[in-house]
């Protein structure tokens, strides 16, 4: 995928410039989608081991 992208770059015309967006758009969104997944995993292990957060924990400790 990034060769296409470098290749609609050097091209430089602007239907690729908006598809070279719209391609950049999709990669994002689907890297949310993961982030998201694993926030989500992250707390369901939370919950099984009846584990804490250490973040909360740090946050809380610096405040």
């Amino acid at each position: 995928m990034i060769e296409r992208l470098e290749k609609l770059m050097e091209d430089g015309n602007m239907d690729n410039l908006d598809l070279i967006a719209s391609i950049y758009e999709e990669m994002i969104e689907q890297k949310l989608d993961t982030y998201e997944i694993l926030a989500e995993q992250y707390e369901l292990i939370l919950a099984l081991v009846g584990g804490e957060d250490d973040n909360d924990e740090t946050e809380s400790a610096s405040s």
